[in-house]
């Protein structure tokens, strides 16, 4: 608690900071905006944490004279509620807001040292009168709690607060988020009022990104974690788009910050105005460097496991014509392999067909790493432990081939981004089932040259 109250104190001592250094960017335009009311842009750096690894976004809303000064933070769960993970794989996630004091907000961005952004937005008196009705009405419809915090500060005590309400919305990490919610009330206001933004400075960008390719930027020091949301996301997060188009980027905190950079605002009467007056630190603290990823990446770590099954395979090849005894042992050997790459791609095939039937997520309906990763790999599985089925094996072998090749079609391609990791992964089950099938074969035809020799 002690240490809670140090950083709010902290807190305290550099938010007048911030909003002195505002007076370097445009001292006349800022010192009369201080006595008014005014809405600001809120955007948190990329954190360490998994959830904080794209950073944050939140509307700073401030009455005339200083008070209230609130942040709106629509980026509330509580990962401790029964069923979370389960909810937020099937897209049934629900989130909340909350209206806290500015410098309880600021807090827990100091405590994990990661930099606040403020973008003072150069909003009329009855736009920012609209924003802030807009955000309160949750409140005044909703019964909220509130929790204070009286924090000796500078001035006095200072009564921190902060209000949760029973209100929730369909969290949606691509369209629904903490970003999207307070650029959306942004866009509102202006519409309610007879102005629209523009970004002029955006159509000599020829440039085209996807929506993969952006939160690639911020989970490259977490391959693993990068690698099990590819797995997930279908193609609709492939498809590119150019910089006019950027308000699609709103999804991502540090994506709106660089597209209130360069938006405009065309007034009724055709004229062009910044959106963003002014843009200073809230909180001037160094970011973290980011930490570095680990040196076993999935490509590694699968790289060398088909670099082993092509030993393992080459060594059962060489086997098939020595002494019982160590063909038995490479048998153990092949089959214990086999069976953990089965079951492994069978596990993710059942995680993918949940995903794609039931989950309510708008970009994992689509999936074609199914080809490999695929629940049927299970009957593959059994028929290995089946001596007998030897005409089912080879049947199954087949199929996981045609699914490797269908696999191999998409990615050269294009119609989906595959992660580069699942490339050994494919290779290994093709030499591994090519090797099933050649062994069916093998066995097939002794059979048959036994069952000739008996008839003769």
């Amino acid at each position: 608690m002690m240490k809670k109250i140090l950083h709010i104190l902290l807190v305290l001592v550099l938010l007048p900071l911030a909003v002195r250094a505002q007076s370097f960017v445009d001292v006349s335009t800022m010192s009369a905006a201080n006595d008014s009311a005014r809405v600001s842009l809120l955007t948190c750096a990329p954190g360490t944490s998994l959830y904080r690894l794209y950073g944050h976004t939140a509307l700073r809303v401030r009455g005339a004279n200083g008070t209230p000064d609130y942040a709106y933070n629509y980026g509330l769960f509580s990962l401790s509620k029964s069923g979370f993970i389960l909810d937020f794989m099937l897209g049934l996630t629900d989130y909340s807001v909350s209206r806290e004091s500015l410098a309880l907000f600021g807090y827990e961005f100091a405590n994990e040292q990661m930099p606040v952004t403020e973008q003072y937005l150069n909003l009329t008196p009855a736009e920012v009168a609209y924003v802030m009705r807009l955000q309160n009405q949750i409140f005044e419809q909703h019964k909220y709690e509130r929790r204070t915090f009286p924090v000796q500060g500078l001035n006095g005590t200072d009564t921190l607060v902060a209000d949760r309400p029973e209100w929730t919305y369909r969290y949606n990490f691509l369209y629904d988020n903490c970003t999207t919610r307070a650029v959306d009330a942004i866009k509102a206001a202006l519409k309610a009022h007879g102005e629209t933004l523009v970004f002029p400075n955006l159509k000599r960008d020829k440039s085209v990104m996807t929506q993969r390719d952006m939160i690639h930027e911020f989970t490259k020091s977490s391959p693993w974690y990068q690698f099990g949301q590819d797995l997930l996301l279908g193609p609709e997060v492939d498809r590119q788009f150019n910089a006019e188009e950027q308000l699609r980027y709103n999804f991502l905190p540090t994506y709106a910050l660089r597209i209130f950079d360069a938006a405009q605002i065309r007034g009724r009467d055709g004229q062009l105005r910044p959106l963003v007056l002014a843009k200073t630190p809230l909180l001037p603290m160094v970011t973290l460097s980011q930490q570095k990823a680990t040196p076993l990446t999935p490509m590694v770590v699968f790289g060398i496991l088909f670099a082993f099954s092509l030993l393992l395979t080459f060594g059962q090849w060489r086997a098939r014509k020595g002494n019982p005894v160590t063909q038995r042992a490479w048998r153990i050997w092949t089959l214990s392999f086999d069976t953990v790459l089965l079951v492994g791609l069978s596990v993710v095939g059942i995680l993918l067909t949940i995903m794609i039937g039931w989950s309510e997520h708008p970009a994992v309906g689509t999936n074609y790493l199914y080809v490999i990763f695929n629940p049927l790999m299970l009957l593959f599985l059994l028929s290995l432990y089946l001596p007998r089925a030897v005409a089912f094996r080879k049947v199954m072998a087949v199929l996981a081939i045609v699914g490797v090749l269908g696999y191999f079609v998409v990615y050269f391609l294009g119609i989906q981004q595959f992660p580069l990791a699942t490339v050994p992964i494919a290779l290994i089950l093709l030499v591994r089932s090519a090797m099933v099938a050649y062994t069916s074969c093998d066995i097939a035809h002794h059979a048959r040259h036994r069952v000739a020799h008996s008839l003769r």
